[in-house]
């Protein structure tokens, strides 16, 4: 074989492993910046902003929890929602919070969506799953979508925690947030980066 031919060939291949690479980056799930146990809290106060706020005739406050059961990373955020809930008791302003775990590689979102009065859905890190499938639904039902991946909010999902300055931050889609009817005092907006 000529040197031309085989220089040729590995150029061939070393293309084709920086597709392969670029296409695997999108196979993993977002990473969140804030853990779960500095998030939660957080989401429970700013849900407590929302003059919408929904809760039950039993005046329990419900959050959806959506994640991938089969990505490792998905359920681990999952689990660790869970370990919080069950360690901390939860409130809403001055309701109780109940979670309702909706894994999406086994139920249908919007089903469990009707089943239930949700005040709020928290998107776990997805895995090849468009995001924007969850927002359609959230936004068609009046229910707010909330995140710890500030990558979704920038796609849609009205309310986030990023990091600023190693600092939790709140982070706010305001088109989003009025689409899925939630009505936020001027207060929480003061201390939020609004993201249109």
């Amino acid at each position: 074989m000529n040197s031309r031919y085989l220089k040729g060939s590995r150029c061939i291949h070393l293309f084709l492993l920086a597709c392969f690479m670029a296409m695997c980056a999108n196979c993993y799930a977002q990473q969140i910046d804030v853990p779960v146990k500095v998030q939660i809290p957080l989401f429970f106060k700013i849900l407590s902003f929302d003059r919408t706020l929904k809760y039950t005739a039993d005046k329990e406050v419900i959050l959806g929890v959506v994640y991938q059961g089969r990505n490792k990373y998905s359920r681990s955020v999952k689990e660790e929602v869970e370990d919080y809930l069950s360690e901390n008791a939860g409130y809403i302003g001055n309701y109780p919070a109940k979670a309702v775990y909706i894994d999406l590689d086994r139920n249908d979102l919007s089903a469990v969506l009707s089943k239930y009065r949700f005040a709020a859905v928290y998107v776990a890190p997805l895995r090849v799953y468009d995001v924007n499938d969850i927002i359609s639904l959230t936004r068609g039902g009046g229910i707010l979508s909330i995140t710890g991946v500030t990558e979704y909010v920038e796609k849609g999902v009205s309310v986030g925690i990023g990091l600023k300055s190693d600092k939790p931050m709140i982070l706010m889609n305001l088109r989003s947030a009025k689409a899925e009817g939630a009505d936020f005092s001027s207060q929480l907006l003061k201390l939020a980066k609004i993201i249109e």
